[in-house]
């Protein structure tokens, strides 16, 4: 029988769809979050604090055998000197270990698709391939599964990694260096130019935000691979993505700046493995996607 209680470490974009999900699936769902979340959470017991602090990371797992890893304080175009600043692994590591002590069962955490393979050989890309990360953000994903991978070994605690495709959908903040679709809507709305550290003939495997949720729900219930992609296995042209946000909203302008060199010209992801997981799987289309989330009237642009 599964555990009915789930601790979610992370209140932003993801962490409080899947929050959102779970409650309606009858769970009972705690949030762990260094803020106040943005967005509500109805009928989720929310502890705000650090999950590098034991205590708190104690109190927020109490009775919970089953945690879903959203956090991360890394952004994709972090830098070396940020590293001093941002620490990924403590939190994680505080976590595990009370997960342990409670008699946890499962942890799956949330990685990046997108920057853990770096400059793949094979395209689509599989699990197997060898990974090759040419960013600080991605090397710090890597060294966070491991990480999980290791400390789950060690306390016999189910763990899963998902390695996601770039996610998006209503209610995504619009950040500096992640989240196009909702930058660029951000910029529509509010009639700033989309300034675009980017090729317009980049490559990514761009995946709805609730096609996520379905797999992070079926992987507590069911038992999922060691490492899954979740993704749609399909690659889109930044330039074909804006001009598909133009055609459903008239903007925004564009304005090119220099391409950052840790960028990866080509992402897509090979979901074999999900598929066979998951036979029911199918993703939404990224214009049916593109058109919920227009239909939202956040995400709102940062200052």
């Amino acid at each position: 029988m599964p555990s009915r209680r789930v601790l979610v470490v992370g209140a932003g974009f993801l962490g409080s769809h899947i929050a959102r999900r779970l409650v309606a699936s009858d769970r009972e769902v705690r949030v762990l979050t260094t803020s106040p979340p943005r967005s509500a959470l109805p009928d989720c017991h929310v502890v705000v604090g650090d999950a590098a602090d034991r205590s708190r990371a104690a109190e927020a797992l109490l009775g919970c055998q089953v945690v879903v890893w959203c956090a991360g304080q890394l952004l994709p175009l972090s830098t070396h000197e940020e590293l001093s600043e941002l620490d990924d692994i403590s939190p994680l590591h505080e976590v595990l270990c009370e997960l342990a002590i409670q008699g946890g069962r499962r942890f799956v955490y949330l990685s990046s698709g997108g920057t853990v393979y770096g400059n793949a050989t094979t395209v689509p890309t599989s699990e197997a391939e060898p990974l090759r990360p040419i960013s600080i953000y991605g090397a710090t994903r890597v060294r966070c599964e491991r990480y999980v991978q290791e400390l789950g070994r060690r306390h016999d605690i189910r763990t899963t990694i998902l390695r996601c495709g770039n996610v998006y959908g209503p209610g995504q903040r619009a950040e500096r260096s992640q989240g196009v679709v909702a930058h660029a809507l951000a910029c529509q709305r509010s009639g700033h130019p989309l300034s675009l550290r980017a090729d317009l003939g980049s490559i990514r495997d761009y995946i709805y935000v609730e096609d996520v949720v379905d797999v992070v729900e079926a992987s507590l219930t069911s038992e999922p691979p060691d490492t899954m992609n979740v993704a749609t296995g399909i690659g889109t042209q930044l330039g074909d993505l804006l001009a598909m946000i133009h055609d459903l909203t008239g903007g925004p302008e564009v304005i090119r700046a220099p391409e950052p060199p840790e960028d990866v010209h080509t992402s897509i992801l090979d979901i074999t493995r999900l598929r066979q997981f998951l036979p029911g799987y199918h993703p939404q289309s990224l214009a049916r996607g593109l058109e919920l989330t227009c239909r939202e009237r956040e995400p709102l642009l940062l200052e």
